[in-house]
């Protein structure tokens, strides 16, 4: 059996719907992201493909303002700008702050036992 056959056998668990909450958007991207790359979407779906899995609250609206606006023309743009205006929305920026301070923290001590 070919790689790409045995490939195609791979059961892949879709996305879990995402409804806009900050603290789950991370992990939201991660399942996504995945299940995009398991399936080899071409970047000029991935935008549509991303947005059928946005299915309630604040995402479901961000969604159906992004399909709307694209749908007329098909051009959905780069999967890039999408990213872009996703995290920009719905990234959690606490929780990246608490990320950075940490990080930062760690490599201040690290600095510090190397100079010992």
């Amino acid at each position: 059996m070919s790689t790409a056959a045995a490939n195609d056998k791979i059961k892949l668990t879709e996305p879990d719907a995402y409804d806009g909450t900050p603290a789950k958007f991370r992990g939201f991207m991660r399942q996504v992201n995945v299940y995009l790359a398991g399936r080899k979407v071409t970047e000029m779906t991935k935008g549509s493909r991303h947005a059928s899995y946005m299915k309630h609250g604040l995402a479901a609206t961000w969604a159906e303002d992004y399909v709307d606006m694209h749908l007329p023309t098909n051009n959905w743009g780069t999967w890039a700008a999408f990213e872009v205006a996703l995290r920009a929305t719905f990234a959690d920026k606490v929780s990246k702050r608490r990320h950075e301070k940490r990080w930062n923290t760690t490599s201040r001590r690290e600095k510090e036992l190397t100079n010992i």
